[in-house]
């Protein structure tokens, strides 16, 4: 890093070196983070977020530049959620997804994953509102989308359906849960684990209200080790 920083001294309009010395600064920020030194592994984060801020202003059509900014704000909202400290988790993980959004679009997978990490952030904070709206939204864009076999679309039909259920609308979430179930048997097959895990869900969701389904032959299966919705 002190290379880096020495050659950008001679040098300060260096593309290649300012980027190369954002990726230290990010290095420096996962290794304080391992250590638990959260407040230097800010830093070095949002000194890596400085230089990308400005190499995206000098170049506001790279995508690279944009990509590389979107993710760093991302890893610091990881770090950030996995220490308890929600509220600046929020934070970075909003601009990571606008990013995204933006450069990207709404389809990509980029930007579904970042804003799932939104959403699982909002359900850990209880603000089940926001990432129910979220949720619908992503959905909305999942039904445009040719072909929704894609695992993010079951994973936002189960989470929504937990919210329902969370609420009592154990209608809507049964819908959810059945489009879910059909989703990842067309996605793993009948013998992956995240298929039966489906099945268990929507079993449960069955015993809870006391009903029986009668869709799926193999639900037996399902009813053996039944875990907590």
């Amino acid at each position: 890093m002190k290379e880096i920083e020495q050659f950008l001294k001679n040098d300060p309009g260096n593309i290649i070196c300012q980027s190369e010395l954002s990726k230290c600064h990010s290095r420096m920020g996962i290794i304080y983070f391992s250590k638990f030194r959260i407040k230097d592994g800010t830093n070095s984060f949002l000194a890596a977020l400085n230089i990308l801020e400005q190499l995206t202003k000098k170049e506001p059509d790279n995508k690279n530049w944009q990509y590389e900014l979107s993710r760093t704000y991302e890893m610091l909202g990881d770090f950030l959620h996995s220490n308890n400290d929600p509220a600046y988790a929020e934070l970075f993980y909003s601009v990571a997804v606008a990013i995204r959004k933006k450069v990207q679009g709404e389809e990509h997978p980029e930007y579904i994953s970042g804003l799932c990490n939104l959403i699982s952030l909002y359900i850990s904070m209880r603000r089940y509102q926001v990432a129910e709206n979220l949720l619908k939204e992503q959905l909305t864009v999942y039904d445009k989308m040719p072909g929704k076999e894609l695992p993010g679309y079951a994973w936002c039909l189960e989470k929504l359906a937990g919210l329902y259920i969370d609420k009592g609308n154990y209608q809507d979430s049964q819908i959810l849960l059945l489009k879910a179930v059909v989703v990842k048997k067309k996605i793993f097959g009948e013998k992956h684990p995240e298929y039966e895990a489906a099945l268990i869900k929507l079993n449960n969701l069955y015993k809870k209200t006391g009903t029986l389904n009668s869709i799926y032959s193999d639900m037996s299966k399902a009813m053996q080790g039944n875990q907590p919705v």
